[in-house]
């Protein structure tokens, strides 16, 4: 999470700041999941903001037929709530190799720099979520399906931060479907 990276001074050292760091006082845990792996999701002991360190993951719901539908995509770089309230239909799977960092919900004061941080992460990845969405629901009424697609990948390959080569645009997509 990149506003949680400690800044640090010219020899590497975490840089003196003169006051407590937030940071220190979350409690972060390093997972990876193979393609294919769900995210388990346990009961929630404290909310839980996701990191993605690299992996592509999707967030799917999944129907009393079994089948499951794709939501979104998630990106390395990328910040997520982790849906884990019981009852949750939703499920978070890695579409390849994905290294996560999570981050849960402080103990402590409620107004606790380490609190108004978290709170701020989670709502600018609840705000980039919403706006993915808004994005679809528009794109559904003026594109016909061959723009959508292509809109899709513009998208993909923008949040991806795509490297320009020999005239277009090149990304890791491992999407095979």
């Amino acid at each position: 999470i990149v506003l949680l990276t400690t800044d640090l001074g010219s020899d590497g050292s975490p840089a003196p700041s003169g006051r407590a760091d937030p940071v220190a006082q979350m409690r972060t845990v390093e997972r990876s999941l193979k393609a294919g792996a769900a995210l388990r999701m346990k009961p929630p002991a404290a909310a839980v903001l996701t990191e993605i360190a690299s992996g592509w993951l999707s967030r799917c719901q999944f129907g009393s037929n079994g089948y499951r539908s794709i939501l979104d995509f998630m990106l390395p770089g990328e910040t997520f709530l982790s849906p884990r309230y019981s009852g949750s239909t939703e499920s978070i799977v890695a579409i390849s190799y994905a290294r996560l960092r999570e981050v849960e919900y402080p103990s402590g004061p409620v107004q606790s720099p380490a609190h108004i941080l978290l709170c701020q992460l989670a709502l600018v990845a609840s705000q980039s979520e919403n706006a993915r969405l808004a994005e679809r629901l528009v794109s559904i009424g003026r594109r016909d399906a061959f723009e959508r697609m292509a809109h899709f990948f513009l998208e993909l390959a923008s949040r991806s931060r795509a490297k320009a080569m020999g005239g277009g645009m090149v990304f890791a997509c491992p999407l095979t479907q």
